[in-house]
Formats: C-alpha cells, sequence, structure tokens
C-alpha cells in the first residue's frame, strides 16, 4: 500500500483476518515479495532488496543490487536461504540463518 507522501506499508498478517504481526515503511515501490514463516524477503524498484524476520526485525541493512530483481524466492520453512534474480541475468543467494 502506497500513500501520497510516496511511503510503501509492507506488513505480515495472519490468513484469518487478525491484525497484522508487524509493519514497516519503505520510501521506494514494493516489486516482489517473498516469504515463509522464518523470513520475509521485500525487493522494490530501486534495486534494493529487504529481509525481516519472523517478528518483523530487519535481519541486513537494505541491499543495493546492481538490477531490478526478476525474480525472488525463499526457501520452504525452516530454510532461511533467499534466491533473487535480477534483469540483467545476476543470481544472488543468501543464508539468513548466518547473514551470508
Amino acid at each position: 500500500l502506497r500513500n501520497a507522501a510516496g511511503w510503501t506499508a509492507v506488513s505480515h498478517g495472519r490468513d484469518n483476518g487478525a491484525p497484522a504481526l508487524w509493519s514497516d515503511m519503505l520510501l521506494d515501490t514494493v516489486e516482489a515479495v517473498a516469504g515463509n514463516g522464518r523470513v520475509s524477503a521485500v525487493a522494490c524498484t530501486e534495486s534494493t532488496v529487504y529481509f525481516y524476520s519472523e517478528a518483523g526485525r530487519r535481519i541486513l541493512p537494505a541491499l543495493l543490487l546492481p538490477a531490478r530483481v526478476a525474480f525472488l524466492e525463499v526457501g520452504p520453512a525452516p530454510s532461511q536461504s533467499v534466491v533473487a534474480v535480477t534483469c540483467d541475468a545476476s543470481l544472488f543467494v543468501w543464508d539468513l540463518a548466518t547473514s551470508r
């Protein structure tokens, strides 16, 4: 959800309509979101990627990639692996359990 000031709200909720477990505001447009019960990854138009824990804490600082993300995937829980392919065909793999 993007507001008039240009901020985009990112949140993680439950399927049963309960209030969101956590939320964050990003000053960018979100292009791709992937996650499982342990981690979430958000890719934005400015080629940045954000990683969140299940509690909504940012696991790493925002990472700037060489191009926009074309594909974003998080492995099935309990995995904390994230894969991103950018529009220039670069491949990135992160193991968020070890922050590498």
